[in-house]
Parts: structure tokens; sequence; C-alpha cells
């Protein structure tokens, strides 16, 4: 389908607008009782982002724009604002129109990955779930905020896998709201959801794998996080967080509230 190229352009230069005067404020207000009412919640200092992956040896603290391309863009403000019980800010994610360069192929990709557990054992990540929000300027049809989580090991990786020395076979998992047994309908515009990604319901929870290609734990066939669990049984952790992937063009989403291996992120 052909895109307006010029109405993702509008969208990314009014949402960086707007962003620009967010980092300014000190506080935020939510809807209250009424039209008359207001809430004021006070609004701590956004969480501060580095370019790029660690250049020293992980664990590291600190929150990075990892694989972010092109005109990809990855920033914390209060933008579109936070969940209830998280402040005012959020991990605000947007590509820019496939058809406008340096995005004219697609390859437009935001991440934001902690590295901090890095090392840590795949079968202590859990319990995992998220907020996220996706604005009505997107214009991408059943993207949202996906979660990936980075594994090393040897267990459950195809023969001949490359190994990353003292590490092992490398595989990331992600999980996307849509894949979820609501599909893309549950997906609501303007609002903040939360999304379980450890959901044992049957449909919900489910994940895929980036080194499967065909057959249960592949995109088209989604499995259980206890799966994958079970299927790279020695995996240990690299980097975790939110990623809008490549070909999502025009997106503007937002993340908060991540819950990874006994640790909740308010952003």
């Amino acid at each position: 389908m052909k895109r307006n190229s010029g109405i993702g352009a509008r969208a990314m230069a009014a949402i960086t607008t707007v962003a620009s005067i967010a980092f300014l404020a000190a506080a935020c207000t939510t809807g209250g009782g009424g039209p008359a009412t207001t809430t004021t919640i006070a609004c701590t200092a956004p969480t501060q982002i580095t370019g790029g992956n660690p250049v020293t040896t992980p664990p590291v603290p600190g929150w990075f724009s990892a694989d972010t391309r092109s005109t990809g863009n990855v920033t914390v403000n209060a933008t579109l604002g936070a969940p209830v019980g998280f402040g005012c800010n959020s991990a605000v994610m947007m590509t820019g129109a496939t058809l406008s360069p340096p995005n004219a192929s697609g390859q437009d990709k935001a991440q934001l990955f902690s590295f901090a557990k890095f090392g840590n054992t795949f079968a202590s990540a859990g319990p995992v779930s998220y907020w996220a929000k996706r604005s009505s300027l997107s214009l991408s049809a059943a993207a949202n905020m996906s979660l990936n989580l980075q594994l090393f090991g040897t267990a459950g990786f195809a023969p001949g896998c490359t190994v990353t020395p003292g590490l092992g076979c490398f595989a990331t998992l992600v999980y996307e709201p849509y894949n979820q047994s609501g599909g893309q309908a549950a997906i609501t515009n303007d609002v903040w959801q939360f999304w379980n990604a450890t959901d044992t319901t049957p449909g919900n929870g489910v994940w895929w794998s980036s080194k499967i290609t065909s057959g249960a734990g592949s995109q088209g066939l989604p499995q259980p996080f206890s799966f994958f669990q079970s299927l790279y049984s020695d995996a240990t952790l690299g980097g975790y967080g939110f990623n809008v992937g490549s070909f999502n063009p025009d997106m503007v989403v937002a993340a908060d509230g991540l819950t990874l291996g006994g640790t909740t992120t308010d952003f």
C-alpha cells in the first residue's frame, strides 16, 4: 500500500516540537474526577539514554539506543505521558515514512536496551511485563512496541550456529502484542495498555526466536516463554528492552514500567 510520506514527516515534526517542550516541564497533570479537576504528578528527571551499545564489558548500568538505525529515534520524555503510577516520562520511539529518504528502504529501526543483567541466567528472567501506548499518529497497521530479549548459550541452538567465544550461540526472543490472543484488534490507540509477556493463558505470553525459521518458536508460530526456557536451557542474558523493528514506518509509540528478572524500570 502506498504511503503518504508527508504524513510521517508532519507527525515526526509535531511530536518533536512537543517533546522539546515536555523536557522543560517540572510536573504534569492528568484528568481527575471531572472536567474541572486535575491531579498534579511530580515529574522526576527522565532516564538518560547513551548512544549505541556499551563499550565496556557488560553488565553495565543504564539504557542504550543500541541498534537504532537511519531516522529511527528514541527519547525519554513526557510527550505521550506515562501509565498511572509511573510519573510523567516514558520511552518514546519513532520511525519515519517509508517513502522519505533516508528511510526509502524501510530500514528505520529504534531500540532501547539495558545490559545490566548481562550474564544472568535465562531461568531467572521472569516474570516479564510492560506498559505500551501506540499514538494515533502511527500509520503502520499492526505494529506496537515490542520487547526483545537477547540470549547466549549452546542448548537448543541449531548445529553450526555462530559461536561468540565465552558466550555461545546467539538468539533474540521477540514479544509482539499483535501476536497475542486478541490480535491486532486488542491494540487501542492513545491508551496505555498492560502487556504480560509471561502470561500463561493459552494464546498469550507468546514469543518467537530469531534463530527459528519455521515451526514451533518461529515468527509464524510463537510459543510461551516456558517453551523457550526449556529449549534454551543453559542460556544467559544479553541485552533486553524495547524495539520497533524495520519495515514499520510512521510509528510513534511509548513504553514504561518494564519488569524483568525482579527489576521494574520507571523511565
